[in-house]
């Protein structure tokens, strides 16, 4: 774990210092990036969760659970925003989008380790994550352009969700067919660390909210604490009751209280959403987020 936070610093430092040199190659580089993230980094995690996972079947309540609580988060926060700014579809998409789809790998997996000891508890929404990001990428892409005809968006939405679309259908095919895919574990392991390079993309819009913070974004940030830590695990709490899957309550609550996945950095810039309210939520709730998550414990 300290040594992912370290990894990360460095690449947000280096995302930061690129806004600072202000050199027309650096936007060229962050660009590339970008579609290189987006178009196989994030498709190969899909595709090696869903694949790699045996419990399927056995947590489909508990995914069916997580997928409820994102879609309600997402709506919640969504229809807070565009009361607050009708004309603003972007920002209302990109505060959305930070609120619902939280990290559910490379800083929840070592939190639970850390506080549960293992991860059993938190792969339902894992897995629930990676299953829905198609639908969001559709979504994004079908509501989230001003100015253009539905047949276009919808082509749009196509082009976009077919990496994460292929990478769920492979997956299956292959569990189905049984086949021994161990040789392709380095390619994973390899995978992993290109996850990292979103860091890049964090630093890199974070360095241009410094240089625009206002009030304004100040309002953004105390309606984000509420809905994600008020808001989300009470939804929570509500949810596993309902389901009655209470072993999974701790899990399913750590995920809750999670800041937003680096990979909504990458989708704000794909479909030209506020990537600077995405940035200051990633940054601003990650330290919350891991403070809080060893009070769960604490849980009678």
């Amino acid at each position: 774990m300290i040594t992912n936070f370290i990894i990360s610093l460095v690449l947000f430092i280096i995302g930061y210092v690129f806004v600072l040199s202000r050199l027309k190659l650096f936007d060229v580089l962050v660009n590339a990036l970008n579609i290189f993230l987006f178009y196989v980094t994030i498709p190969l995690i899909i595709f090696d969760i869903i694949y790699s996972e045996k419990h399927l079947t056995v947590f489909s309540l508990a995914i069916s659970v997580s997928t409820i609580h994102m879609a309600v988060i997402f709506a919640a926060s969504y229809w807070y925003m565009k009361m607050q700014r009708q004309d603003d579809r972007p920002r209302a998409l990109a505060f959305a989008l930070s609120l619902s789809m939280s990290n559910v790998a490379y800083l929840a997996i070592p939190l639970a380790i850390t506080v549960f000891g293992d991860t059993r508890y938190i792969l339902p929404y894992t897995i629930a994550f990676n299953i829905a990001l198609p639908v969001v990428t559709f979504v994004l892409s079908y509501i989230g352009y001003e100015g253009i005809n539905k047949s276009r968006s919808i082509g749009k939405a196509f082009v976009r969700t077919l990496p994460f679309i292929l990478a769920i259908a492979l997956a299956l095919v292959l569990r189905y067919l049984e086949l021994d895919l161990g040789f392709l574990a380095p390619v994973f392991d390899i995978n992993t660390y290109f996850t990292f390079l979103s860091f890049i993309l964090i630093g890199y819009e974070f360095a241009k909210f410094v240089r625009r913070f206002n009030k304004e974004l100040l309002k953004v940030s105390l309606a984000a604490l509420i809905i994600k830590y008020i808001v989300s695990p009470i939804a929570m709490v509500l949810l596993v009751s309902v389901a009655e899957i209470d072993e999974y309550l701790r899990g399913l609550l750590l995920q809750s209280i999670m800041p937003p996945a680096v990979t909504n950095i990458v989708l704000a810039k794909m479909f030209k959403l506020d990537t600077e309210i995405v940035s200051l939520l990633i940054v601003l709730l990650t330290p919350i987020s891991i403070g809080l998550s060893f009070l769960i414990p604490l849980i009678p």
